[in-house]
């Protein structure tokens, strides 16, 4: 459901914006899912305070109907220029498995949302278990608080990232993100057995180095694309990177069971460290299409 109106959305803005304006304008549509998610926290974490998970399903529910209202009322028709019609299904998806640097993004970006829906999966499970540990007071408040913050603040980071693709190269910028984050879990993991605050910071760090890349793959699989196949390519790239997010979740929660269960610290430092593998194979990814020592990406 998620990524059947995500990249519908993402289409609309495509049809309507000229090359120039879409560069700068998708940043600004993935960022916006981060606030949506870090919203979703907080008042998810106020109907567990206050009522139960049902008030909170119909509240989503209500959020989603008015998402559609918005786009019936707000989006205009959208004239399609007269071209001679393209010979192809439909649900032909073949254009983009002929466009390596699109497939690039597209694997890339599966691995990404692997490990950002891994992270936001479980990153209040963690703080949970931490703050049971910890000799600070901290409840379900304020451990909401926490993870609404570290979520909307990825927003900026994910801007922050498309900037820095424009001015250094998409694929250069996106690996250099893919070791950095993988380091960034590997510090996550290792401030476990230090002081709750510590933790905080570096799991606050580690969401931002995820974010980082999370606008600037999904414009490099549009910019790959051409007019008459992008939505091909946005068909596999929602397929292969929602994918990739629905897998996140259950293999850190597999990992979590078969090395002690949720209540285990090592478990935890294994489950981090599986979260950081989808960065490194955005790394070797991107790796492949960038070219230092010429100076230029392909």
């Amino acid at each position: 459901g998620l990524a059947g109106t995500y990249m519908p959305g993402l289409q609309i803005l495509n049809a309507r914006l000229a090359d120039a304006v879409r560069v700068r304008a998708v940043p600004w549509y993935t960022a916006c899912f981060g606030i949506g998610t870090g919203g979703s926290f907080a008042l998810m974490g106020l109907m567990l305070a206050m009522a139960d998970y049902q008030v909170a399903a119909y509240i989503a529910a209500t959020a989603a109907g008015g998402a559609a209202v918005l786009v019936a009322v707000t989006v205009r028709p959208y004239q399609r220029p007269q071209t001679p019609p393209v010979a192809r299904h439909p649900l032909d998806l073949r254009p983009a498995f002929r466009k390596p640097v699109a497939m690039g993004y597209i694997i890339a970006y599966g691995a990404h949302s692997f490990e950002l829906f891994a992270y936001r999966t479980w990153c209040f499970a963690l703080l949970v278990f931490l703050a049971g540990r910890s000799e600070v007071d901290t409840g379900v408040g304020a451990i909401t608080t926490i993870v609404t913050l570290i979520t909307v603040s990825g927003m900026f980071a994910s801007l922050i990232g498309a900037r820095l693709c424009l001015q250094f190269g998409r694929h250069r910028v996106i690996a250099l993100v893919g070791v950095a984050t993988a380091v960034a879990s590997l510090i996550t993991a290792l401030s476990l057995v230090v002081a709750l605050w510590v933790t905080v910071v570096a799991l606050w760090l580690y969401n931002i180095c995820i974010m980082l890349d999370s606008g600037s793959l999904t414009t490099g699989t549009v910019e790959a694309g051409d007019e008459h196949d992008r939505g091909a390519l946005l068909a596999v790239h929602s397929m292969v990177g929602f994918g990739g997010g629905a897998l996140g979740g259950p293999v850190i929660g597999y990992v979590l069971d078969h090395n002690g269960g949720s209540t285990s610290m090592d478990a935890w430092f294994y489950a981090l460290l599986a979260m950081g593998a989808g960065s490194w194979l955005v790394f070797f990814v991107q790796r492949y299409f960038w070219q230092p020592a010429a100076g230029q990406v392909r």
